[in-house]
């Protein structure tokens, strides 16, 4: 160990401290950025699990059609999904919005309960019970829902919105140029990199 670490050279050591530097950056910047680089990881998973079949069509038409045709294949399941999961969802949320006590149904619960205990025990857990109570009320009936809250959870929603479309139309553009150029890609890489990389 000791030979090996006197050959390293000042350039070598730079060089080494460099691409440390260079791994270092680019993960903070992974990390401080991550839910914009999502819609691309994504992309690159399916362009992945995908690329088999644009090679298996590849051999019968032109590369940038199979690789239209996977993502378009892709997009279809997708919104298929969509579509059998998202109806018996918003079903569920709707029936579970009716079935939310409101607050004089959760202080007759809670009289219930109180009547049911002993003096000592009662004198107790009724204030716990009933702060309980006015808690989930509240929590559960929801907010004030006044102009101001609705207003700033749209203009909260807006950039969110803005991501989604476009990620709508960037993502299935960068998977089919993903898949399209993928042999030049490979080939430009291994021409630049270094024989035992």
């Amino acid at each position: 160990m000791r030979q090996q670490l006197q050959t390293i050279t000042p350039t070598g050591a730079a060089r080494g401290a460099l691409v440390v530097g260079v791994f270092l950056a680019v993960a903070a910047m992974v990390v401080a950025t991550w839910p914009t680089l999502l819609p691309f990881a994504v992309g690159g998973l399916i362009a992945w699990a995908v690329l088999p079949i644009v090679d298996a069509l590849d051999r019968v038409m032109p590369r940038s059609l199979a690789a239209i045709l996977s993502v378009v294949g892709v997009i279809a399941l997708v919104v298929a999904v969509v579509v059998a999961v998202l109806p018996p969802f918003a079903l569920a949320l709707i029936e579970f919005a009716r079935q939310i006590p409101d607050q004089a149904q959760i202080n007759s619960e809670v009289s219930t309960l109180l009547a049911g205990l002993p003096d000592e025990t009662r004198q107790v857990v009724e204030p716990i019970l009933t702060a309980a109570a006015a808690v989930a009320g509240d929590t559960l009936n929801g907010s004030s829902g006044g102009l101001s809250d609705i207003v700033q959870t749209v203009v909260a929603a807006i950039p969110q919105i803005a991501g989604a479309i476009l990620g709508l139309v960037v993502l299935p553009t960068w998977i089919v140029t993903l898949m399209t150029s993928n042999r030049r890609a490979r080939l430009a890489v291994d021409t630049r990199l270094a024989n035992w990389l």
